[in-house]
């Protein structure tokens, strides 16, 4: 189960496929080591997230690396009809699109579990802001002198969402939600 930042990590590379895409689209000859580049990335933030997938990124790197070199051919039928680069583009492509789509299925549960723990969130600070606890409705001259947080905490009303936001994602990433909420609602931080 991932955590807020640790799922963030991780959507954090998958959001330079589109650049990947473009240098692609532009024949750019950085593609190759682009792709490569991004494989390690993306290893290293599911490595560092314990996540048994960084396998499957290291054999598909291991796969274009020994294409790159000539051990194995992309496309044995194809090899002789077309050039070596574009038959090591093309399995980059292949590459690309099949871990980036492992990827977003191995994290679809932790997005879906995390974007249930926001809109809850939003609820909570809605329903903060409408029974006009202290710090919600009006801005102090220091936003940092008022803890959100524990004023949710105390009333009754708002902990019964806190609750099942504690369920979601746990304490710590329930405040996280709890601070991006407000800061994005109240613009305070």
């Amino acid at each position: 189960m991932f955590t807020c930042l640790q799922l963030e990590e991780i959507q954090r590379v998958l959001l330079e496929v589109p650049s990947l895409t473009n240098t692609f689209g532009e024949r750019g000859f950085s593609y190759t080591a682009d792709v490569l580049d991004w494989l390690v990335g993306l290893e290293e933030a599911l490595e560092s997230n314990a996540r048994p997938e960084v396998g499957i990124v290291a054999a598909q790197r291991a796969r274009l690396i020994a294409i790159e070199r000539g051990i194995v051919e992309a496309y044995a039928d194809q090899a002789r009809k077309t050039s070596r680069r574009k038959n090591l583009e093309s399995a980059c492509v292949e590459v690309v699109e099949s871990v980036t789509g492992i990827v977003l299925e191995a994290i679809a549960p932790d997005r879906n579990r995390i974007r249930l723990a926001e809109e809850m969130m939003q609820q909570v600070v809605t329903i903060a802001r409408a029974k006009s606890l202290p710090g919600f409705v009006t801005h102090p001259e220091d936003p940092s002198s008022v803890d959100h947080w524990q004023i949710m905490k105390s009333d009754t009303d708002i902990m019964g969402g806190l609750v099942k936001i504690f369920g979601w994602v746990g304490e710590y990433d329930a405040q996280l939600l709890a601070e991006r909420t407000i800061s994005k609602n109240l613009g305070v931080g």
